[in-house]
C-alpha cells in the first residue's frame, strides 16, 4: 500500500451530469437515455428504455463510450456501473452522472472501489439531503480512494471482472432457457396450440373453444376461468424499523430480503439488511421455489416485478414484499403467468396511492388466469421442469460467486491480498508469495 496514492475523483476524471427532460424545449431527434431506475450494480436493466429529443451537437455532451461509469445521482446515491455500448447512441438523463477516467486510471477498477464504498457506507459522507439523499457533482468530484499504479489497478480489476464475467454468462444461459419456457408458455396458453391427442396443434386444428365471460375471451374446451388465489397463497413480510437493523451476521438475527433484491426476474441474496429473528414470523422465511413479488414502491416500473427463490440460506423478507408459496406441482406455468401481459396489465390497473403504489394480497390472489385441464399443466411442467433445474443451479452457483468476489473485493483495495502478475495468482503479503486464496 505504500505506492498506493490518494486522488479526488474530480481531479483524475471528466464529469457530465445528464440531460434534463423537458418536452416543450428539447430539440432533435428521439435517442435512448439511460434513467436511475436502469442502473443496477454492474450492470443496466436496459428492457425499459425512453427517448427524448437530442441534438448532433449534444452527441458529445450527454453520449455514451465504452468504459464511462455512469453513477446514480439519487434513489440509492453512488449506485454505479461501466457502459460496454450495449446500446448503440445512447444518452444519460439527469438523475445520472457520467464519469470519464483520464489516463492511467482503470474505470474497472474505480467501479469496484465503488462497489466497496457503497456497501461500507463511505459514501455517504458526500450525500446531502435530510430525508432523500442525492450525490450531487460538486460532492462527487470529492470523493478520495487510494490509487495503486495502473498495472496493479488493472490486475485487480482482471481477477473481479473474471468473476462478474462467469457470473454475466450463467446470467445469460439462464435468459435463454426462461426464454424458451416462455415460448412453449405463449405457444401453449396464449395461442392454444397445445398438443391434442393426435399430437397436433390444438387451436390451429380445429380444437373445439369457447367464450369465458370471466375471461373476456375464448379459451378451449373443458377449461375454466380461475384466480391465481387457487394456485398458491401470498404471504406479506416482516415489519421493521431503521433501529431494528442489526450488523451483518450478528447472533440471533436473520438476513432480509427487500425489493432492491429482485431485478430482472432474479432474486439477490448477497445485499441484506439483518434484523433480529424475533420479529419473525416463520411463515415469513423463504423456501425454495417460493416466489417473491414486490407489493408497495414508488415507481409503477417496479410494482409486481417478481424471482424465484432458488437458494437454500435461511432468509426472510420484508413488508414491502409478499412471498407467494405454491398449492402443487404448477411452478413453471405460474412462473410464466407472473411474467405474462395479463398479469402486468392486472397489477398497473390494481395499484393504488397517489405517490406510493401499492398491492394487497387480495389483489395477488384475486388475478384471473386460466385453469388448463391436469393433463396439459403436467405435460408442460414436463417440457419445463429441466429448464428451471438448470436455472437453479446455475442461480446457485452465481451466489457463490459473488459471494468470493465480495470477499475479495475489501482485501485486494486494502493490500491485504495482491495480485501477482507474473503467476495470475492471489497471495497474502503476511503468508508467502503463492498462497492461494480461497
Amino acid at each position: 500500500m505504500s505506492k498506493w496514492t490518494v486522488k479526488r475523483l474530480g481531479d483524475i476524471s471528466d464529469m457530465c451530469l445528464g440531460k434534463m427532460l423537458d418536452k416543450e424545449k428539447n430539440q432533435g431527434d428521439y435517442q435512448p437515455y439511460l434513467a436511475n431506475i436502469n442502473v443496477r450494480w454492474g450492470g443496466f436493466d436496459l428492457k425499459n428504455l425512453s427517448k427524448m429529443r437530442f441534438e448532433e451537437k449534444e452527441d458529445e455532451r450527454y453520449g455514451l463510450k465504452y468504459g464511462d461509469l455512469i453513477i446514480c445521482e439519487g434513489g440509492e446515491p453512488g449506485r454505479c456501473a461501466i457502459w460496454k455500448d450495449e446500446v448503440p447512441e445512447m444518452k444519460i438523463q439527469k438523475a445520472l452522472h457520467r464519469v470519464r477516467m483520464h489516463d492511467n486510471y482503470n474505470p474497472f477498477f474505480v467501479y469496484y472501489r465503488f462497489l466497496l464504498a457503497g456497501r461500507s457506507g463511505e459514501l455517504s459522507k458526500h450525500f446531502i439531503g435530510s430525508t432523500i439523499k442525492h450525490l450531487t457533482g460538486i460532492g462527487l468530484k470529492q470523493v478520495e480512494f487510494e490509487y495503486p499504479s495502473l498495472a496493479i489497478q488493472n490486475q485487480i480489476a482482471a481477477v473481479l471482472s473474471s468473476i462478474d464475467q462467469k457470473i454475466e454468462i450463467n446470467n445469460r444461459i439462464n435468459a435463454e432457457l426462461e426464454a424458451m419456457a416462455k415460448t412453449l408458455y405463449d405457444y401453449w396458453f396464449v395461442q392454444f396450440d397445445f398438443p391434442d391427442e393426435n399430437g397436433k396443434p390444438y387451436k390451429s386444428s380445429g380444437g373445439k373453444m369457447f367464450y369465458s365471460k370471466e375471461l373476456k375471451r375464448e379459451i378451449p374446451a373443458g377449461w375454466e376461468a380461475t384466480v391465481l388465489g387457487d394456485f398458491c397463497s401470498a404471504i406479506r413480510g416482516v415489519t421493521y424499523s431503521k433501529t431494528d437493523v442489526k450488523a451483518t451476521g450478528s447472533k440471533n438475527s436473520a438476513g432480509i430480503l427487500r425489493a432492491t433484491n429482485i431485478s430482472e426476474n432474479k432474486l439477490d441474496i448477497n445485499n441484506l439488511v439483518y434484523v433480529n429473528d424475533s420479529l419473525i414470523d416463520k411463515q415469513q422465511y423463504m423456501n425454495q421455489g417460493d416466489i417473491l413479488i414486490v407489493m408497495s414502491s414508488g415507481s409503477k416500473n417496479h410494482i409486481g416485478k417478481n424471482g424465484v427463490y432458488y437458494f437454500k440460506e435461511k432468509v426472510a423478507f420484508g413488508a414491502f414484499c409478499s412471498k407467494l408459496s405454491l398449492k402443487g406441482n404448477f411452478s413453471s406455468y405460474i412462473n410464466n403467468f407472473l411474467g405474462s401481459g395479463g398479469f402486468k396489465t392486472h397489477i398497473a390497473n390494481s395499484c393504488l396511492g397517489t405517490n406510493i403504489n401499492n398491492l394487497t394480497n387480495q389483489h395477488i390472489a384475486g388475478c384471473m388466469l386460466i385453469k388448463p385441464e391436469q393433463s396439459i399443466l403436467t405435460e408442460f411442467e414436463k417440457h419445463t421442469s429441466e429448464f428451471y433445474k438448470k436455472i437453479a443451479i446455475s442461480t446457485q452457483e452465481n451466489q457463490r460467486l459473488a459471494a468470493l468476489r465480495d470477499w475479495l473485493l475489501p482485501m485486494l483495495m486494502n493490500g491485504q491480498v495482491r495480485v501477482d502478475s507474473a503467476a495470475d495468482d492471489l497471495y497474502s503479503p503476511e503468508q508467502g508469495a503463492g498462497t492461494r486464496q480461497p
